[in-house]
């Protein structure tokens, strides 16, 4: 008789999946309930991007988004007060970010 493992295996379902999962749904009922967020997409997003195999790895790269997030907010507000809106504000707020990120990390 299988295990379990060995059937969540068989169907793909890993730790690593399972956990990713896990922290999609916790994030979406913390940015919904606490936040008051109506439409919180941002919020799983960011979880399936932070979440790594070990706890330490999700540290640190949750710690590498936070930077990097900060750091692009401010560099969007210093570019938004000389270019609107549009494809190349847009280009040159994430080049510039992840400019600064691929320096920083």
């Amino acid at each position: 008789m299988p295990s379990y493992s060995d059937v969540f295996t068989r169907l793909g379902l890993t730790l690593q999946i399972v956990k990713t999962a896990l922290a999609a749904a916790v994030s979406w009922i913390v940015a919904t309930t606490i936040l008051g967020s109506e439409f919180p997409y941002f919020a799983p997003l960011a979880s399936i991007l932070t979440v790594q195999v070990t706890v330490a790895d999700s540290v640190e790269k949750a710690t590498q988004r936070i930077i990097g997030i900060v750091g692009g907010v401010a560099v969007s507000l210093l570019i938004g007060h000389w270019l609107s809106i549009s494809s190349l504000s847009i280009f040159l707020v994430i080049l510039i970010g992840m400019a600064i990120s691929k320096h920083c990390g």
